[in-house]
């Protein structure tokens, strides 16, 4: 299914007419339609107006949904603050692979300014290891 298309069907849920979902959004009928025949990409002030519509502009990108709700991020953020164990405990429970760790300081993007690496450096041809606060 395309942008297009998932457009149109968003707007159709809302019951609006493309000159109404237009002005909404901030563009001209004309817009719309190519929008929603896919002859344009939509504009990320555009993608802003969907948002403000309660339409879920990344699902409108991509097809997939975004988390639609503060139930599932609030379930994400306590699988990652779990320890190892109850990660792997529920990933069992509910049947998928348990992860590698991803607890909140192993999470992409994430910093542990407590961690101690060691960080070998070559010199004369001996290598000498040092602790290094992150």
């Amino acid at each position: 299914m395309s942008i297009g298309t998932r457009l149109k069907e968003a707007r159709k849920r809302l019951k609006l007419k493309q000159e109404d979902f237009a002005e909404r959004c901030g563009v001209v009928l004309k817009t719309q339609s190519r929008f929603e025949r896919d002859e344009f990409t939509p504009s990320g002030e555009y993608l802003l107006a969907l948002d403000a519509l309660g339409i879920d502009a990344s699902y409108i990108l991509t097809g997939r949904p975004s988390l639609a709700d503060e139930t599932e991020q609030a379930l994400i953020e306590a699988f990652r603050r779990a320890d190892e164990s109850t990660q792997t405990q529920l990933a069992a429970l509910l049947g998928i692979k348990a992860p590698a760790a991803i607890s909140a300081d192993k999470a992409p993007g994430a910093i542990n300014h407590a961690a101690r690496i060691k960080v070998g450096v070559q010199t004369s041809g001996k290598v000498k290891i040092k602790k290094l606060r992150v």
